[in-house]
């Protein structure tokens, strides 16, 4: 008898435990489902880009570049007009 009454603790202590694990999950799933998506937000605009492993974040910089090259922007943009496109208007000359 003296067992059984052991055997009767241990097994409610268990059961509670385990009703507390899935009362604490539950908690966090609904908790999670209920709040809202994370969102990415609006994409802040371009303001440089990678050339020649090489970053320009100003026009001077990309000018010196260019003439260090021995060229100039409208020689560059006509031999490169996909990337002139998508520069940055803070870096055209």
């Amino acid at each position: 008898m003296v067992g059984t009454a052991h055997l009767v603790v241990v097994t409610r202590r268990f059961v509670l435990v385990v009703l507390a694990v899935a009362a604490c999950a539950a908690a966090v799933y609904f908790g999670r489902a209920l709040m809202p998506a994370d969102s990415p937000g609006h994409p802040l605009p371009a303001q440089s880009f990678g050339w020649s492993d090489r970053i320009p974040l100003s026009k001077a910089m990309f000018n010196k570049w260019l003439r260090e090259r021995g060229t100039t922007y409208a020689v560059w943009a006509k031999e490169h007009p996909d990337a002139a496109a998508k520069l940055p208007a803070t870096l055209k000359p």
